[in-house]
């Protein structure tokens, strides 16, 4: 208690500090040569006038800081007196709490110790024992005392070394297991390893892309897909190469359907019978090789792709004929139905060719057709690319759908239009040649297509491009009608899915056939058949007005009762007709009587008419109907002449 009240009223306070010592590295020479290289100059504008300038300087401002700095402290002094007070108070309260906890410390030992000691000495350590522990404990309590070890015998001694040298010896023969363990799994993991990297080099030598996963930077993958697809479908081309637990190649395409499939494509008459289907790639097995997977999964893409964006054409094609049936895609042409779909192949092989239907080479060739468009549809986004880009504008930048069915749409309405066509002009041809004509027809198909061989020369190879594209412009074939020697009609068929022609147009010129227009664009194959058949009725009417420059016999029937078998002039009876007030009509006048005859020209349903009759008054005699048609039947047909030499004789 005296020291605490001695240091309280002690007001002196010392701070003791270590005299601060020169850092020897500051002088060092390599110090000092760093420190001058660092300089502006270094070694070289170091010269003895520059130095003595510096020490100069320095010392001058070394005196303004200080007499700063005494200014300051005069000015300083009476605001922080009071603060300085503060802190020494509050350093001195920190020393004392140091003090009695050390005090605290040492009483408890010397109570600990007088404690022990009481047992044998009580009185002794009763003087040194503090009031407070004499109360709580009785003296003696605690006490201590020397204690012998036991002796250990030679056989124990001899057991314990022979325990600690047999855990050695199994924690070597443990740790040795262990190693040899762990060389056998490192050598297989070689093996393993060495097996997978040269199945990643075989890989990437077939050309395949190899690189790393982007979610899994300690993983390969290998891009399949193509750059120029879609972006849902461009983003699907890339697999993982993992490893399997015998150093064989997985190929992971994470939650992608990996499920191989196939764009199917089927021919279907009206009744519903499946006449031809397109050939699909057999399933490749589980165990067959990595490359073979790949080349799989890349055709799957494809398929995929190819059937996504023929259902988006479609929409626009829905005023074409073009509809959805179930899950597959109908189109109507050719009097039959395509139908188009993407089924999962299956493991079993194709069928030979032998049991093929009748249409599954038109089959095949829609689908490689579709196929080709779409990769030529790649390779136009490709070349769109590498160009210069479009300014940027605020409205989106479409994308419209590929050109993969209207070609072949168009294809198909073309066929339907030149079949349609030939069966036509044959049952024309066999009316005309049934009334005693020599007509005849010349049918040229895809003169547009055969146009690009005729282009280029006979040493030069066509582009793949500048093919596709004559495939994908209008179509284009054309006809050519004889009905007499010098009377013809030229067709031109013209199909395209596009403004302005939205189907198929047939452009008609006639010439050397009197009151017919030069040139007439129809639609629609009833529209055409119906102009051709007014056509081949003037060139009737004009082949049988030629008639009247013949002279000669007539080798009409015996005269008999009221029958002449010559007009007043002389002229055969088929002669003399002249042009009546219809396009279709004839006019022949009797000068004998004064009254005159009447042929009507009828060309309809493939079916020829021809109607005679006198003008004016009463059904007579002298009035007939005949007709050609093109059926085979062994009925000898009379030939036009005649019809007009019976037609032009008088008889009343």
């Amino acid at each position: 208690m005296d020291s605490e009240m001695t240091a309280a009223s002690d007001p002196l306070s010392l701070s003791l500090r270590a005299w601060p010592v020169d850092d020897a590295n500051t002088k060092s020479l390599p110090s000092l040569i760093a420190r001058v290289n660092q300089q502006p100059g270094g070694f070289r504008s170091l010269t003895e006038s520059g130095l003595e300038e510096e020490i100069a300087a320095s010392a001058t401002i070394h005196e303004d800081q200080t007499d700063g700095l005494g200014d300051d402290e005069d000015v300083d002094a009476a605001a922080t007196g009071d603060q300085r007070k503060e802190d020494l108070l509050t350093a001195k309260g920190e020393i004392l709490g140091h003090l009695r906890q050390a005090n605290n410390d040492a009483m408890m030992a010397l109570d600990f110790i007088s404690l022990l000691l009481s047992k044998d000495t009580p009185r002794v350590a009763e003087i040194s024992m503090s009031p407070y522990l004499k109360q709580q404990v009785p003296l003696g309590s605690l006490g201590a005392e020397r204690i012998q070890l036991p002796v250990v015998s030679e056989e124990v001694k001899k057991d314990r070394n022979d325990v600690v040298r047999g855990w050695k010896l199994e924690a070597l023969n443990s740790s040795a297991d262990m190693i040899l363990s762990s060389a056998n799994r490192l050598e297989k993991e070689i093996e393993q390893e060495t097996k997978y990297w040269e199945q990643v080099l075989a890989i990437s030598k077939r050309g395949w892309s190899i690189c790393r996963q982007p979610r899994e930077k300690h993983t390969l993958g290998v891009r399949f897909g193509f750059r120029e697809a879609a972006p849902e479908f461009r983003d699907r081309g890339l697999a993982s190469l993992r490893r399997g637990d015998d150093g064989e190649i997985v190929l992971d395409q994470g939650l992608i359907n990996a499920t191989p499939k196939s764009v199917r494509v089927r021919v279907q008459t009206a009744g519903g019978d499946v006449t031809g289907c397109s050939r699909a790639r057999s399933a490749i097995a589980a165990e067959a090789s990595t490359e073979d997977l790949i080349l799989q999964a890349r055709n799957t893409i494809f398929e995929e792709e190819l059937m996504h964006e023929i259902n988006r054409e479609a929409r626009l094609l829905s005023n074409q004929g073009v509809r959805n049936v179930g899950t597959a895609l109908a189109i109507d042409a050719l009097d039959q139905r395509f139908l188009i779909d993407l089924v999962p192949l299956e493991d079993d092989h194709p069928p030979e060719p032998s049991e093929l239907g009748k249409q599954d080479e038109l089959a095949n060739a829609l689908a490689i057709a579709l196929r080709i468009l779409l990769s030529y549809a790649h390779r136009q986004n490709l070349q769109r690319r590498s160009k210069e880009p479009p300014p940027l504008t605020e409205r989106p930048r479409e994308n419209p759908p590929y050109y993969l069915l209207r070609p072949v749409v168009t294809h198909l309405f073309h066929q339907s239009a030149i079949r349609s066509t030939t069966i036509y002009l044959d049952s024309l041809k066999a009316i005309l040649k049934s009334a005693g004509l020599e007509p005849d027809h010349a049918l040229e198909v895809g003169t547009n297509c055969k146009a690009l061989a005729s282009n280029n020369p006979s040493n030069s190879k066509a582009t793949v491009e500048s093919v596709v594209q004559t495939v994908l412009d209008r179509l284009e074939s054309s006809v050519k009608i004889t009905l007499r020697e010098s009377a013809t009609i030229n067709v031109k068929i013209r199909t395209q899915l596009a403004a302005p022609t939205l189907g198929t147009e047939y452009v008609i010129t006639a010439s050397n056939i009197t009151s017919a227009p030069n040139s007439m664009r129809f639609g629609t194959a009833e529209e055409f058949e119906r102009y051709v058949d007014h056509l081949t009725t003037l060139a009737l009417i004009d082949e049988v007005s030629s008639y009247s420059s013949t002279r000669g016999t007539s080798t009409s029937s015996p005269t008999s009762d009221k029958t002449l078998g010559e007009t007043a002039d002389g002229d055969p009876p088929e002669s003399g007709w002249g042009r009546g007030a219809q396009l279709n009509e004839l006019q022949k006048s009797f000068k004998k009587t004064g009254r005159g005859k009447l042929m009507v020209f009828q060309f309809s349903n493939a079916v020829f008419r021809l109607k005679w009759g006198w003008m004016g008054g009463k059904a007579s005699k002298g009035e007939g109907t005949y007709a050609w048609d093109a059926s085979a039947s062994g009925e000898e047909k009379k030939t036009l002449k005649d019809i007009a030499a019976l037609a032009g004789r008088f008889e009343i």
